[in-house]
């Protein structure tokens, strides 16, 4: 995004516009119309942009997911309909574990709207209660089984990057609305 919209952006999203408040009127008087009007223009171009990300993200997603299901189909196949199916995972009568994957969101210092989500990865440790799903089915599992894992930790992964691309989206949209209604006030002051 360009540095004056990122600009424009934290300012009014440090200020907590609200209509009739003397910030925003202050924030207009600083802008000329068509100051603001380029703004909007670059940030409906970002807003372009942002969203064929997220249609390219959904579509990777979509492709990674069919793959794993793919190939524990193919498991599945090879290996019995008994060895790999839901008999395997856990009960709520068995061991305890952690995930090897949570989901956590940071704050961005410069910028109030950027909050993004990140994964945190564990290794395998039975001390710790992180322990690899994959072996719930067995010690020789087939390979498909393993490359079904990978797919599924890249669509994990893409999940995370098209969340992180929706809060932009959302934090984009917002700005333009902010400046559609600093541009009426702007005209209906001339």
């Amino acid at each position: 995004m360009n540095n004056s919209v990122e600009d424009l952006s934290n300012k009014m999203e440090k200020t907590h516009l609200e209509e009739n408040s003397s910030p925003f009127l202050e924030l207009s008087k600083e802008l000329n119309l068509k100051e603001v009007c380029n703004l909007i223009d670059k940030l409906y171009v970002e807003l372009l942009s942002l969203t064929e990300q997220h249609i390219r993200c959904k579509i990777e997603m979509e492709k990674r997911q069919n793959e794993g299901n793919l190939l524990i189909a193919k498991a599945r196949y090879i290996q019995g309909g008994k060895t790999v199916s839901a008999a395997q995972l856990p009960t709520d009568e068995g061991p305890e574990f952690s995930a090897l994957v949570s989901v956590s969101k940071i704050e961005s210092i410069e910028n109030l709207s950027n909050k993004k989500i990140i994964l945190e990865k564990h290794s395998v440790d039975k001390n710790k209660g992180y322990l690899d799903p994959i072996k719930w089915f067995g010690v020789l599992v087939p390979r498909s089984l393993h490359f079904a894992k990978e797919r599924y930790q890249l669509a994990i992964d893409l999940i995370i990057e098209d969340v992180n691309i929706q809060q932009e989206l959302l934090t984009v949209m917002s700005s333009i609305e902010k400046l559609k209604h600093i541009k009426s006030i702007l005209q209906n002051s001339e």
